[in-house]
């Protein structure tokens, strides 16, 4: 249903819409579904894969299989599922786990860089994905031709980042979306030290969902916040680990974060394991003063100061 409605509804009222989508639908809890943190790429601005290698924290071996993954699905409460890496596609049975999802979960989408061979694309039934643009190792042409491609059996939305060296080169990328009726998805850049000029925000035509002065105020606030992740939210590990959000999980274990959170209880982000028997949600907010960088919830958690 969501994959059909994706289809019709114009981006501009998709992004309207998209902080109110839970009172539409039944599944309101939400979660990123990391099954690998394995990746073919290694851009220089990525947090998880190259700064700092997350599958060294979760490597292959720890990773469960198809089958216990689609078990433990069976025994979570209804929830609204969005896929992510690494590269997903890495992960082997990737495709039964969607396509044999619960009836109870939405699927919302999945996350991949186009790398894969188009037939693995295929397996999986129809549904959206976010298509990630990387120009440090994806040929323009070669990329654009396979998502258009994919776009006959997939929902398409193309992502690119707003580094510096793919500024140029987004209004002619915008273009060609337009031209082939593809949603193209502009995300801000939050490197170390790294600012947008005035020039630059306003004329970057960054996606109105992705709220970029809002991730601004977000990533730089160290002020007490009130935080529903964990409570409507929750971010799944390769190993089932279950955790509030992929900004807890970097305060935990990431070697750019882990000095940031020093003085901090991380043990606030961790819910548990969904394969030993102590996950559960939180049944109230969390008080966190900590950046919030990764932005996980934004559109459907609250947070606010706290007096």
């Amino acid at each position: 249903m969501l994959t059909t409605i994706q289809k019709i509804i114009p981006l501009s009222l998709k992004t309207k819409l998209k902080p109110y989508y839970r009172f539409f639908f039944p599944n309101k809890l939400h979660c990123v579904f990391i099954p690998t943190y394995l990746c073919n790429y290694r851009c220089s601005y990525c947090q998880v894969c190259s700064n700092f290698q997350y599958s060294t924290v979760y490597p292959k071996s720890v990773e469960k299989t198809p089958e216990q993954w689609l078990e433990a699905f069976d025994k979570l409460p209804p929830t609204t599922v969005f896929v992510l890496g690494g590269e997903p596609l890495l992960y082997k049975g990737l495709y039964k786990v969607i396509n044999e999802m619960p009836k109870k979960h939405t699927v919302l989408g999945l996350v991949s860089n186009c790398s894969m061979p188009k037939d693995l694309y295929k397996k999986i039934k129809p549904m959206h994905m976010n298509i990630s643009f990387h120009r440090e190792f994806a040929k323009e042409d070669e990329f654009i031709k396979k998502v258009i491609e994919l776009k006959k059996y997939h929902h398409i939305a193309v992502n690119i980042v707003a580094v510096p060296e793919n500024i140029p080169f987004i209004t002619k990328l915008q273009k060609v979306m337009k031209e082939n009726s593809i949603d193209l998805h502009i995300d801000p850049y939050f490197g170390k030290d790294y600012k947008y000029t005035e020039a630059q925000l306003e004329n970057l035509p960054f996606s109105n969902e992705r709220k970029y002065s809002k991730k601004y105020q977000l990533h730089n606030s160290l002020k007490m916040k009130s935080c529903s992740a964990g409570r409507n939210f929750y971010c799944l590990m390769p190993n089932g680990d279950a955790l509030t959000c992929t900004s807890g999980c970097d305060y935990i274990y990431s070697d750019l974060r882990k000095n940031d959170a020093k003085d901090f209880n991380t043990d606030i982000f961790k819910l548990g394991n969904v394969f030993d028997g102590t996950f559960k949600l939180n049944r109230n907010n969390i008080n966190c003063n900590l950046s919030c960088f990764s932005h996980c919830d934004m559109d459907f958690c609250v947070i606010k100061e706290v007096k």
